[in-house]
């Protein structure tokens, strides 16, 4: 693999890495519905994902809560990563597939 292709693809996979904290939050946590001040009727104020992780270290005992809105962005941003990442790899296998074909 040339070098600024594998320098390219390391920091795609950095990216991914970085991002996959994210998903790994958002996948193994529960959704929460609150209602501010209200009984919990028609819709609710907050649809969020609480940050379990930093229940006891950061706050003090309070649950923050992560609003899926908030969150779209890096949603955004992993399937970007995802998709470069998926069209280095066929670009990749379609020079070996060439040279391949010129040896034969």
């Amino acid at each position: 693999m040339p070098e600024p292709w594998k320098r390219e693809v390391s920091e795609l996979w950095s990216r991914a890495k970085a991002l996959s904290e994210d998903r790994n939050l958002v996948a193994h946590s529960p959704m929460l519905f609150v209602w501010k001040g209200k009984p919990a009727q028609g819709a609710p104020d907050v649809v969020g994902i609480p940050n379990l992780r930093h229940l006891k270290e950061k706050h003090g005992g309070k649950l923050p809560i992560l609003d899926t809105l908030a969150i779209r962005p890096r949603v955004d941003q992993t399937a970007s990563v995802c998709q470069e990442l998926q069209q280095k790899l066929e670009a990749f296998r379609a020079q070996i597939d060439a040279v391949s074909s010129d040896q034969e």
